[in-house]
């Protein structure tokens, strides 16, 4: 199988990019796993170490330690040491050569298909346009709908679908925006209008470049079925093949070739959805809003957006910072684009818990940008959300938070993001049962995210459940190693149950960013380790000269986890006052243990109505 390696124990993936030892996968780094790639496409020879330096950071300036700790984290897992090297072998002065043995994997491959023949429908531009204005639409779809049945009977209808990122079949058709703007589009009418959960772009996107056999990212996503799909440009317009793939046995359910100009991109879009809608033979749930508000047919706009949403989903200070410029650009190409305002709105609520910026000057900005967005379509579920945060985390109206998240969870039930946030609102307010459903749901539309299992996590270590909470942490870094909440979860909750070393590995730095929620959760984890002079230490960076440089819920949970009572109650009443992000955290958060007692700390929690 071209670019699948078998090394000892180890598979090695370099077009999924995944390593698996033992038929599991491997936690790695990306930049090791860059690195192991280049080495071993390169067996055998040497990778001077600029060259290697300039694939793995281009456009970056990074000093040479940055390789020589990826080279140093390999030679860990392959349990060998640079004096005796039987993997990587390190030349003086030069750089570095992979010396083990390398076997290219066999192929896997597809089972036969089934007797009963696939349905392929070759619609030209012009006919398919005659056939949707009149009864010839009709018997289409009916008969579409027959061959459909008789593939998927007696089994039923697909329950959950992942459609792959589409592919260029040629150099000359290669076209990223198009790959990319394609596979969004599919996946956001499908959504919205089948009855079955379809995996999110965030889920998706790392299958761009994937190997032949489109069942392999189908069994990772947890999927019934998948739909892949190829372009390609000739002579103005734009050819594109679909087929529909049954993941238990690889049987083409359906197939479908389209073509259209290469101008009518967003035609071409519309007819996808609604003819694979229609063959599915799937109960449809069509939006209530009007048609054609939510997103936007500037393909300049619709390009930022992706980008947008792209960063946006990274939760970290520099890629939210992306996604605001390009949110910002994809309005200013079309002022009608609701889902960039959305988007926007999405970006200033989560700009705060990356640096010290007061939530009085992201949260109106939001506001606006979420209500610009309900303006132009009432109906919009990703709006709705949106504000529920920003009644969770700002106005502290826990009915309009209530309200406003169950709204976007009624316009659109597979929407991961809706059902992920409303379960961490109704988990930080003690409803355990009914917030598992909610992330268990959120999970479903989305498996592979990262930040739905460490906000889980989080919820459980609220709740006193540290066993719990370290499971979901660490099933948060299997997706993604680097994750700093899971990283923060799983410490504090090793602290809770007594694995100190454990702990303090999970926030040391190096692991984790510098952040007021990272220093916070390092004087929580050295308290608890009976660490208190570091603890105070730690809270000291927090504070700086009694001003205080973080936010002031972080610096009153600082001083809850030292026990020092009057100053962590002061800050809590500034933390109200400013409205600060973290206040619904306040009715079991471990952080404030301490001092839950105390009058002062009572009488707070019962005038903010969370007692």
């Amino acid at each position: 199988m071209k670019g699948v390696y078998e090394i000892g124990g180890f598979r090695l993936d370099t077009v999924e990019r995944s390593l698996e030892s033992a038929g599991r996968p491997v936690s790695l780094a990306p930049k090791a796993l860059d690195v192991l790639i280049i080495l071993v496409e390169n067996r055998g020879r040497i990778v001077e170490k600029d060259d290697l330096m300039r694939k793995v950071w281009p456009d970056t300036f990074v000093e040479d330690n940055n390789l020589a700790f990826n080279v140093s984290v390999l030679r860990k897992l392959f349990g060998e040491s640079g004096t005796s090297p039987h993997y990587i072998e390190t030349v003086p002065k030069r750089g570095y050569r992979f010396i083990a043995e390398v076997r290219e994997a066999v192929s896997e491959k597809t089972e036969p298909l089934a007797a009963t023949p696939p349905l392929t429908q070759i619609i030209p531009r012009g006919s398919r346009f005659r056939l949707f204005g009149g009864l010839a639409l009709a018997v289409l779809l009916v008969a579409t709908a027959l061959v459909v049945w008789r593939l998927v009977a007696p089994g039923g209808s697909p329950g959950s679908l992942a459609v792959l990122p589409f592919r260029a079949l040629d150099v000359a058709s290669a076209d990223d925006s198009l790959e990319v703007g394609l596979t969004d589009a599919l996946i956001t009418r499908l959504s919205r209008s089948l009855s079955i959960p379809v995996r999110p772009m965030a889920a998706v996107l790392r299958y761009r470049d994937r190997s032949a056999n489109p069942l392999t990212p189908g069994r990772a996503l947890g999927v019934d079925a998948v739909l892949e799909g190829t372009f390609q440009k000739h002579e103005g317009k734009i050819r594109t093949t679909v087929r529909l793939l049954r993941e238990r046995d690889g049987k083409v359910l359906y197939a479908g070739v389209f073509d259209e100009g290469i101008a009518e991109l967003f035609r071409l879009e519309d007819t996808l959805s609604t003819e694979l809608a229609g063959a599915l033979i799937l109960k449809l749930a069509p939006s209530k809003s009007a048609p054609g508000k939510r997103g936007t047919r500037d393909p300049v706009a619709y390009a930022a957006y992706l980008k947008g949403r792209y960063y946006w989903n990274q939760r970290t200070r520099e890629s939210i910072h992306r996604a605001i410029d390009y949110f910002q650009e994809a309005i200013t190409a079309d002022p009608s684009d609701a889902l960039a305002y959305a988007g926007l709105a999405d970006a200033y609520l989560l700009l705060p818990s990356t640096e010290r910026i007061p939530n009085a000057v992201m949260m109106p900005l939001a506001r606006a940008a979420a209500e610009r967005a309900l303006q132009i379509d009432g109906g919009l579920a990703e709006a709705h959300a949106s504000l529920g945060l920003l009644a969770e985390n700002y106005d502290l109206d826990w009915a309009g938070a209530e309200r406003e998240f169950r709204t976007a969870n009624r316009l659109n039930p597979n929407y991961p993001t809706g059902r992920h946030w409303y379960a961490e609102y109704i988990g930080s307010m003690g409803r355990i049962q009914e917030s598992q459903a909610e992330f268990e749901r959120a999970r479903s539309l989305d498996p592979l995210s990262a930040a739905i299992p460490a906000d889980e996590a989080k919820i459980f270590w609220f709740d006193h459940q540290f066993e719990k909470s370290a499971a979901l942490a660490r099933r948060s870094l299997s997706f993604d190693p680097h994750f700093t909440l899971a990283h923060l979860m799983l410490g504090a909750s090793l602290a809770d149950l007594g694995d100190c070393s454990g702990a303090m590995a999970e926030v040391r730095p190096g692991v984790v960013d510098d952040s007021d929620l990272v220093l916070a959760l390092q004087i929580f984890v050295d308290e608890r380790c009976g660490f208190h002079t570091d603890a105070l230490a730690s809270l000291a960076r927090l504070t700086g000269d009694g001003q205080a440089k973080g936010t002031p819920f972080m610096v009153a949970a600082g001083y809850a986890a030292v026990g020092d009572s009057d100053r962590a109650q002061k800050w809590l009443e500034r933390t109200v006052a400013e409205r600060d992000t973290g206040i619904v955290s306040l009715r079991s958060n471990p952080a404030f243990d301490r001092i839950r007692s105390s009058a002062r700390f009572q009488q707070l929690l019962t005038s903010i109505r969370l007692k």
